[in-house]
């Protein structure tokens, strides 16, 4: 058996030398940056996750719920319900509205009623038979919208001939 008489500095020097201590620190360095990514991961992902949490806790605050806090089925229309199309007629308090799509629907309004046009705010007497109209509110037992917001959309104008 042969007994090595270099003194443990050298040894120490020539296993630094070594390739077997370059692949040690190789893979050292190599696991000091994979550690040093999955904890930049981790550190973006909880912040992202705390910043989607924080938008989701005020989700019902900024657009509203209908089906109340939690999770289920939105609308999505504000509010709960809404309607589009074209009034056919009117008799105030109440008008309806058609659109080929979808069945006719029955509006009612009421003193807080905000009624909108390109204009601004207008009374309740400027809702004619023939305008395009959004309708948001909260449908009663029966139905009938009660209208929060009616924005009047403007006329829509035939293209130029060419």
């Amino acid at each position: 058996m042969a007994t090595d008489h270099r003194s443990a500095t050298d040894r120490l020097r020539a296993f630094a030398d070594s390739p077997t201590a370059m692949g040690i620190i190789v893979v050292i360095v190599a696991l000091i940056m994979i550690l040093a990514t999955f904890e930049a991961g981790r550190a973006f992902g909880l912040h992202q996750a705390r910043g989607a949490g924080a938008w989701g806790a005020n989700y019902d605050h900024m657009f509203g719920n209908p089906t109340g806090p939690g999770l289920g089925a939105r609308s999505p229309l504000p509010g709960g319900h809404g309607a589009e199309g074209t009034i056919s007629d009117v008799t105030l308090p109440t008008f309806h509205i058609v659109d080929p799509n979808h069945p006719e629907e029955t509006v009612r309004l009421d003193a807080n009623t905000i009624i909108r046009s390109k204009d601004g705010n207008v009374a309740s007497t400027t809702l004619t038979s023939g305008q395009s109209v959004i309708v948001l509110g909260a449908p009663d037992s029966q139905g009938t919208i009660d209208a929060k917001l009616i924005r009047i959309m403007p006329a829509r104008t035939a293209p130029a001939a060419r």
